[in-house]
């Protein structure tokens, strides 16, 4: 059953958004598609401190970040994986960015994208062939990035900085025009 939206304590109303996706490869609300998928927008990755595949895991149910050495991302939905490192095996989970498949060496991804100026992330479990091939058994990873305004300025940046547990200083400088 539907329901008007609700006013907090404060008197604020939240009111959620439509989601659209591209996950059928072509435009549709989230609640129209016939997938299991999340979703994440840059304002949410931001918010989040989502800035590559390990947030990403972590943000997904059902997935896991299979993570032998810094170049080796493999990604593990819904249990479906491969094994064996060495052994040039496809992987289970197809990764995209906008409609490049960067999936390479066997089971790995050199790839390790810093997730800024992007649209939105798709993530998709469940076995995706028809649309993403074979290399997406277990679902496609979508990178969405965000499309030139020709007739608009735009800059942004970002700045992170913190301290470790060792006291140590951690950074982070992202930026776009």
């Amino acid at each position: 059953m539907a329901q008007a939206p609700q006013a907090s304590a404060r008197g604020e109303v939240s009111v959620v958004e439509e989601v659209i996706v591209t996950a059928t490869r072509r435009e549709e609300r989230l609640q129209d598609v016939p997938l299991s998928i999340t979703t994440l927008s840059q304002e949410e990755l931001t918010r989040k401190g989502v800035v590559g595949y390990e947030g990403l895991a972590y943000e997904t149910p059902g997935v896991v970040l299979n993570r032998a050495s810094a170049n080796f991302n493999n990604f593990t939905a819904r249990g479906i994986s491969t094994n064996g490192y060495n052994a040039n095996l496809q992987s289970t989970v197809a990764i995209y960015i906008d409609e490049l498949p960067i999936s390479a060496n066997g089971n790995s991804t050199i790839l390790d994208p810093t997730l800024f100026d992007v649209e939105r992330i798709e993530f998709l479990r469940g076995p995706q062939g028809t649309l993403f091939g074979s290399g997406s058994l277990a679902g496609a990873l979508r990178i969405l990035t965000k499309k030139p305004n020709p007739a608009a300025f735009e800059a942004e940046a970002l700045v992170d900085l913190g301290m470790t547990d060792g006291d140590a200083l951690r950074q982070r400088y992202n930026a776009m025009v």
